[in-house]
This record gives C-alpha cells, sequence and structure tokens, in this order.
C-alpha cells in the first residue's frame, strides 16, 4: 500500500484584526467563516479578531488570504493579517486605507505576531 501521493497538507495559521469594519468588510468576513475562519465581531468597536488554525491545500490558502484582503479594503480604518505554515515564520499584511500611516502600527504587528506564536504552539 503506497501513501506517497497522500501526504497530509501543513498546518496553516492565520491571525488577525481588522478596525473601522463596515458592512460591506462584513459581508467578506462572512466568507472567510464559510471557508473555515473563525471571527470575533465586536460591533461596538467595530472590530474583527480573525483566525484560522487548519490544514488545507494551498488554493484555499490564497483564497482565504485574499478574502481578508478585501474584507480590509472595505474596511473604514487598518488591519493586520498575520498569515503562514506553523513550519515557517509568517507573512504579515497591512490592509486598509490607514493601513501605512497608522501611528501604532509596530505596536499592531507585535500584538498580532503574538498571537500567531500563540496559536502555532498549541
Amino acid at each position: 500500500m503506497s501513501t506517497s501521493g497522500s501526504k497530509r497538507p501543513d498546518r496553516f495559521i492565520i491571525s488577525g484584526a481588522l478596525h473601522g469594519v463596515t458592512p460591506e468588510a462584513r459581508k467578506k468576513l462572512e466568507e472567510f467563516e464559510k471557508l473555515g475562519g473563525h471571527i470575533d465581531y465586536l460591533p461596538e468597536k467595530a472590530l474583527a479578531l480573525i483566525q484560522y488554525d487548519g490544514r488545507c491545500g494551498a488554493e484555499l490558502e490564497e483564497h482565504m488570504v485574499a478574502v481578508l484582503q478585501q474584507a480590509g479594503a472595505s474596511c473604514e480604518s487598518h488591519g493586520v493579517i498575520c498569515h503562514g505554515k506553523d513550519h515557517c515564520e509568517p507573512l504579515n499584511l497591512h490592509v486598509g486605507p490607514l493601513a501605512q500611516d497608522h501611528p501604532r502600527r509596530g505596536e499592531s504587528l507585535s500584538k498580532h505576531l503574538g498571537r500567531w506564536l500563540h496559536l502555532k504552539q498549541k
């Protein structure tokens, strides 16, 4: 019995947050949830906390990240999305109209990278 073609996909982790979530961004976040992601939405802060920890193919990984980038582009503020395989350094995406100019951009990146690393250790 050969198992060479049935290699289990690597663990893929996404952690992040979007600030200034709009109704259009919420629709994209709902799409992310349908793909297997988890969103904690805090409407009083217009904040969405993003998480995915699972195994899927490269095509779905790319699609999930693209959906989150679209959600971020629809926000009124900014967001950080850390994503990657558990055996590699994560990629960090800064999204939204205020992403580059946000005064606490470095702090935000550190916080979300820390959350990503915490998920990796589980």
